[in-house]
This record gives structure tokens, sequence and C-alpha cells, in this order.
């Protein structure tokens, strides 16, 4: 499609833990053990997707499909609606680096 771009991602869940377990030091992130999903993210540069712009980075809409789906939260519906941070550079188009 014309102003799309797909990019292929490693999705890696980030563990969460209760804050005062954490503080306690009773729990401690893993990431060697983490499920990784494969997927794509999918881009558009229309201006409509832009979400906003600041100094140094912008934010825009973008689409999420992980394959297989994640049994529940992020990545369990495919098309899902995510928001994506990228550097900012005046000179490119949103959704394109």
């Amino acid at each position: 499609m014309y102003g799309q771009k797909f990019v292929r991602v490693d999705f890696y869940l980030i563990p969460t833990h209760d804050l005062a377990e954490l503080v306690a030091g009773k729990a401690a992130f893993d990431i060697e053990n983490t499920d990784v999903h494969s997927g794509t993210i999918q881009l558009s540069s229309s201006r409509k997707n832009l979400l906003g712009a600041g100094a140094f980075k912008t934010a825009q809409l973008g689409w999420l499909n992980l394959s297989p789906l994640r049994a529940h939260s992020l990545g369990s519906q495919p098309n899902e609606e995510i928001t994506l941070k990228q550097p900012y550079t005046p000179s490119m188009k949103p959704g394109f680096m």
C-alpha cells in the first residue's frame, strides 16, 4: 500500500512487579526467561496518524500484529492500535526513518 511501511519485530513482554516488592528487594526482572513473540508493526505516513511532535521525537499511531497472538494484554488482538515514538527529524515524513 502507498504510504505504508511494515516492520518486523521481536516483542518481549516487560515483566511487572509490585513496587513495594521491588523496593523491598523481593522481586527482580529476569529477561532471560521471557517469551519472545514475532510480529509486524504497520506505520502510515499520513499526517492524520501523527499524534504529536516535540523537539526530539514524534508520536504516531501504528498497528501491532503478533504471531501467535498472546493470550491477554498487549498483542492479544490482531491490528491492535499502539503509539509509536521515534526520533524527530524535521525533513522526514512521519513514520519513516
